[in-house]
């Protein structure tokens, strides 16, 4: 097994190793080495980056207790390592800090964390069940005066016998040794990822946002340098809004931002209102401008504007009236929208596979059901002239008296 030196030693950015092999693979060259202070991704943690012998590592994964570091040329003998500090610290900051956040919650609230991740789009927690704001914003000071006290951290591997028997928070993921990181006197969890050496290395913790995904709670948040950066950019942005407001200070703006949203959800009804009486006008539009065939009745027409959604809406409004067919295309940014609808019945014309073979022969997308299909063509003369003759095509079928 590859010695992890990061496990006692996060703060070791440079090293030396030995190869003991260097294999062509998908995306260069796979390398192990005797030891490495390059963390594999896992865990909701990313990878290291940096260079081995002055190569750029890509990847670096644990493959059965060995890791495997991906670069683009082979490398042989002593290596020098060196990872991105930067990147590293706070990696680190993060980690610790959603131990603590993750803990504070569990603790003052009961609601444990189901997963967590440091990514690009966000570093979050997901949670079993949604906290108020009032909630996390005492969460975030809770957690801040864990940071503050700055409690060492120690980590440790255990058998999982013995690590059964401690009061661990979470689930333990069943591995030969567990590894456990402790706060002391606060939380011991099972991780193997980096931390900083006490909480107070995470220097800082916000929370930046929440959302409600796939039936859990997601909570966003940032530690360390980019913590105090978003601090600074959110007090921009309240000041810059205050301002747009003409709010002199936090309690005219709460007001006046209270005051915008039930003026959101008065137009919002009223648009609902309005977005009813314009269906139903067109419904009784398009149910003058068809044309009677012996199965009901058909309306086509390529429209210079026009919402494609809202024209579903009066398609299907149509033909649950009466059997009908409706047939339309779109100009919108250079392109053609289509959208064919028909009643069910027994027999009729397969829709599907008219916009089908229309977009193959314009160099379009598209297909769908007998009763229902949309697509996309490009926008020219030709295409208008191909699809009057699908419209045509479509009203023969419809033995037209």
């Amino acid at each position: 097994m590859t010695i992890r030196l990061f496990d006692d030693a996060p703060g070791l950015f440079q090293a030396r190793a030995q190869v003991l092999s260097c294999t062509p693979c998908d995306g260069g060259f796979a390398v192990r080495l005797d030891q490495t202070i390059f963390f594999p991704r896992g865990g909701g943690q990313p990878c290291d980056a940096g260079d081995i012998g002055g190569v750029t590592v890509s990847d670096t994964y644990d493959e059965q207790g060995e890791i495997v570091h991906i670069l683009s040329r082979p490398v042989c003998g002593e290596v020098e390592l060196h990872i991105d500090g930067e990147r590293r610290l706070e990696l680190m900051r993060h980690h610790l800090g959603q131990h603590i956040l993750s803990s504070v919650i569990d603790q003052t609230f009961g609601v444990p964390t189901i997963i967590a991740r440091i990514e690009d789009a966000g570093p979050h927690i997901e949670l079993q069940s949604p906290l108020t704001d009032a909630q996390l914003m005492t969460a975030q000071e809770l957690t801040q005066q864990v940071i503050d006290r700055d409690l060492p951290v120690h980590a440790a591997y255990y058998s999982p016998e013995e690590a059964a028997k401690l009061p661990v928070r979470g689930r333990i993921t069943p591995h030969e040794r567990i590894r456990l990181v402790s706060i002391e006197g606060f939380d011991l969890n099972a991780c193997g990822g980096t931390h900083c050496p006490s909480t107070g290395g995470v220097e800082d913790l916000l929370i930046t946002g929440t959302k409600s995904v796939r039936g859990v709670f997601r909570v966003y948040y940032c530690a360390g340098q980019a913590a105090k950066k978003a601090r600074l950019d959110r007090g921009f942005a309240v000041l810059s809004m205050q301002r747009a407001l003409s709010c002199e200070n936090l309690d005219e703006f709460t007001a006046a931002q209270q005051a915008l949203l039930e003026r959101r959800d008065a137009l919002e009804v009223q648009n609902h209102a309005l977005r009813e009486q314009l269906l139903r006008s067109d419904t009784a539009l398009w149910a003058e401008l068809s044309r009677t065939l012996e199965q009901g009745r058909l309306a086509a027409a390529i429209l210079g504007d026009g919402d494609v959604k809202h024209l579903r809406a009066v398609a299907e409004a149509l033909c649950a009236e009466q059997p009908s067919a409706l047939l339309f295309a779109v100009r919108q940014s250079g392109q053609l929208s289509l959208l064919f609808m028909r009643s069910k019945s027994k027999t009729g014309p397969n829709l599907g596979a008219h916009v089908k073979d229309l977009c193959a022969r314009l160099g379009g997308r598209g297909g769908g059901s007998p009763l229902l299909a949309q697509g996309m063509v490009p926008g020219s003369e030709e295409s208008e002239r191909a699809i009057e003759e699908v419209f045509e095509s479509i009203a023969r079928e419809y033995d037209l008296p």
